[in-house]
């Protein structure tokens, strides 16, 4: 299993490396009972960008990490993403 700061920061250099804005790291470590142990936000420019970002980080981490997304769900429409 791959050290999750390590996991963080390549997904912030893949939607850095794709131009997101707003990039946002909540760190809910010290929050009993969570269900992840960071939350990462980022926005887009457009749906077509959305995508990209989305297909950056998860081609990235698997190249870098051996990790894949669990699960994707909002990229029918790519107003909003969240990757598990």
């Amino acid at each position: 299993m791959i050290e999750t700061t390590k996991l963080v920061d390549e997904i912030v250099e893949a939607l850095q490396d794709k131009k997101g804005h707003d990039v946002t790291i909540a760190n809910l470590t010290h929050i009993d009972d969570t269900i992840c142990q960071y939350f990462i936000l980022c926005t887009g420019n457009s749906p077509s960008h959305v995508q990209a970002l989305c297909q950056n980080v998860g081609e990235s981490v698997l190249k870098h990490t051996g990790e894949h997304p669990v699960g994707v769900s909002g990229m029918h429409n790519a107003m909003w993403v969240a990757m598990d």
